[in-house]
């Protein structure tokens, strides 16, 4: 199988795997928790790294009710690109988190099941590229911002 045919293919089964996420999903009662025991009664932008088609940030936007959520999504994948939720609150770019260039600042930043993604040849190299995505993050919080990391999933 050719990379761009494997690429295009577990690009569909996160899409897949991604569209049962809901208000109910407890990572999304987890994140809105924080949030809303932080920034009570105020709108905060958020930035999903590989957020895919957008329904955990869509969950995250239509359950924020002591806080406004607004949500930028980073996801280099055209399958996500193609099958976007639509919400006023989203903004996408079909990019990758290494090339996202911004001045702004964000009040959380969310990496959910990202990091198994972001690997180099070695476990060095991997810890690297991992460690360095979490230090780049870090630069785009505001003061008291959140880096909120979820990675349950394994695939070999």
């Amino acid at each position: 199988m050719s990379d761009q045919l494997r690429d295009e293919a577990s690009d569909t089964r996160f899409v897949e795997w991604s569209q049962d996420v809901s208000e109910d999903s407890y990572d999304v009662k987890f994140v809105n928790s924080h949030l809303a025991k932080r920034y009570k009664a105020r709108t905060i932008v958020g930035l999903d790294v590989g957020g895919g088609i957008g329904t955990f940030a869509k969950s995250l936007i239509q359950s924020a009710n002591e806080y406004n959520l607004l949500v930028k999504i980073i996801d280099p994948s055209a399958s996500a690109k193609r099958n976007r939720v639509q919400s006023p609150n989203l903004e996408y770019f079909t990019t990758d988190f290494g090339s996202f260039s911004t001045v702004e600042k964000f009040d959380v930043i969310i990496f959910r099941t990202v990091l198994h993604h972001l690997i180099a040849a070695s476990e060095k190299g991997t810890r690297d590229v991992q460690v360095g995505a979490l230090e780049k993050a870090r630069t785009l919080l505001n003061p008291g911002g959140l880096i909120v990391v979820t990675e349950n999933f394994y695939e070999s």
